[in-house]
């Protein structure tokens, strides 16, 4: 979560290049935040899930 919270900084920092960053800012972010969150909660659900199934 720290990289990607680094990175929605740097991104927020180009704000002059949008053309409605009131806008494009608080929905961008929001939309970073869940998609991370969203991959965070498959990569440990997929970890639960190897435990218990595993290939081999």
């Amino acid at each position: 979560m720290l990289a990607t919270s680094v990175r929605l900084m740097a991104g927020s920092n180009r704000s002059g290049d949008l053309a409605n960053p009131q806008f494009s800012i608080p929905v961008g972010t929001i939309l970073a935040v869940l998609v991370t969150s969203v991959v965070c909660i498959l990569f440990c659900f997929s970890n639960f899930l190897s435990v218990f199934f595993p290939l081999s």
